[in-house]
């Protein structure tokens, strides 16, 4: 019994030590937003310099932050994220899509859109409501 108690006394707490450390609290997707809008404005500028875009920058801007927006959904629904918050960037991601190609296209080539739409309708449909086994 003596040898226990002597390690209990060679264990002696440091002044300075916290009490209790908090858990570190996950920072979300805070950064990654900014950072692949700032990559797309710099691939768009970088491709318009060089003249590969027909049209506006800003039409094809609306499209990828409408891509950047499912891919943000994507990530949370593999991180089991709330499924309203992901259904919401599913839906901002797909409007911002929608009106960016209706202004690349013309208006009477705009049918590819619908099966564009149908599609990514079923997608959705796929992720947010299915039946979930067991």
């Amino acid at each position: 019994m003596n040898k226990a108690n002597d390690e209990k006394e060679d264990i002696k707490p440091l002044k300075n030590e916290p009490k209790s450390i908090a858990p570190v609290k996950p920072r979300g997707y805070a950064g990654v937003f900014p950072g692949l809008v700032l990559i797309l404005l710099g691939m768009l500028f970088l491709l318009s310099q060089c003249g590969y875009l027909e049209g506006e920058w800003w039409q094809y801007f609306l499209v990828g932050l409408g891509i950047i927006f499912i891919i943000l959904a994507w990530v949370q629904h593999l991180n089991r994220d709330s499924a309203w918050s992901r259904l919401g960037l599913v839906f901002t991601g797909l409007l911002l899509i929608a009106i960016g190609l209706l202004f690349l296209f013309a208006p009477n080539n705009w049918w590819p859109l619908l099966l564009i739409a149908v599609g990514s309708g079923l997608i959705i449909r796929y992720l947010f409501f299915r039946k979930r086994a067991g």
